[in-house]
């Protein structure tokens, strides 16, 4: 009954008319397959007899419009496929009521007009693919709202850069795809990508070499330090140790200026290190020095003993040159 509904050339699903003649009440199914059937709009409520449906093919098809409680009865779909589809515009709340969706398939969709704005709202979702939408960037504020996405492909589009703040709230964030787009291999996007990798994400991307562009950065520490730029370099370290980030300290400056780099720190503690040494042997030297100088003007003099036996009588003792000048009682060796 149902493989008659899905061979049907009806251009739109309208819901409970069509699939309630074909599947009846409460239906069973755990997969159902739509896809290639020419569908162009998804009303409210389409799938109200399907509530035990767990994974959703609507790919392939010419949607561009869902109604926000299309999959609103959905209360154990795992995944969605609206990939291939005309959809520019989604409303990331439609999901908001399916608990245990863990995969949407968005690929081939052409969303060139995303804002800065939370794009799907659902808490269980683990995996997104983005593949192929057009999409010019992403952003923490677009995946705010999906706080246990472990996958994400926004390959093939046409990204610029990546700021090292976006996955601020998709702390459990294990695979991004980035390959084939349109980025701009400087450092913010090397430095955001090495940060991302020490997070333990594996980033998948092939139009930047990495290390070429650190090599860089550190080459330019370097010649900072060289070249007088030790103010920056401490305050910029002493902005880490009051947890401010490397743009609120450089703000509206040069981007590779921005070292947000273990191997600094190290250095930084290497070089305090070796101040301390330094300053301790100072400190030993000056000690050494004083204790020398207390005695001046008594080195490698000797004072001749005068008793009243002596019989030239301590003036002639005093006076003759022949056993020196004399010097004061407290420096007798």
């Amino acid at each position: 009954m149902l493989s008659k509904y899905l061979h049907s050339t009806n251009p739109e699903l309208y819901g409970q008319a069509n699939l309630t003649d074909t599947a009846g009440k409460n239906s069973t199914f755990d997969e159902l397959n739509l896809s290639n059937k020419n569908i162009t709009k998804v009303n409210g409520f389409c799938f109200s007899n399907f509530k035990n449906v767990v994974h959703l093919n609507l790919s392939h098809n010419s949607i561009d419009s869902i109604n926000d409680d299309a999959f609103g009865k959905l209360k154990h779909i795992h995944s969605i496929d609206l990939s291939y589809n005309r959809l520019e515009t989604l409303n990331g709340n439609i999901f908001q009521a399916n608990l245990l969706l863990h995969s949407i398939n968005l690929e081939g969709n052409k969303f060139n007009s995303i804002t800065d704005a939370p794009f799907i709202d659902c808490k269980s979702l683990l995996s997104l693919n983005l593949r192929n939408t057009q999409l010019k960037k992403v952003t923490k504020e677009m995946l705010r709202k999906m706080p246990q996405l472990e996958e994400l492909n926004v390959s093939d589009n046409l990204i610029t850069t990546l700021n090292s703040d976006t996955l601020t709230y998709t702390q459990h964030l294990k695979c991004l795809n980035l390959n084939n787009n349109t980025l701009k291999c400087d450092d913010i996007l090397s430095i955001s990508i090495v940060k991302m990798r020490k997070l333990g994400v594996k980033v998948e991307i092939t139009a930047c070499n990495v290390t070429d562009s650190l090599n860089k950065i550190r080459n330019q520490i370097d010649q900072e330090l060289t070249v007088g730029g030790r103010d920056k370099y401490c305050a910029y370290f002493a902005s880490i140790i009051k947890g401010k980030s490397p743009r609120d300290w450089y703000n509206n400056s040069n981007p590779t200026h921005l070292y947000d780099r273990l191997d600094i720190i190290n250095s930084v503690f290497i070089g305090i290190s070796f101040g301390v040494m330094s300053l301790l042997g100072l400190i030993i030297c000056l000690i050494y020095v004083f204790q020398n100088l207390s005695c001046r003007n008594c080195s490698g003099i000797s004072q001749p003993i005068v008793t009243h036996s002596d019989p030239w009588g301590p003036s002639f003792a005093q006076n003759n040159s022949i056993h020196g000048p004399s010097v004061p009682l407290d420096c007798v060796l």
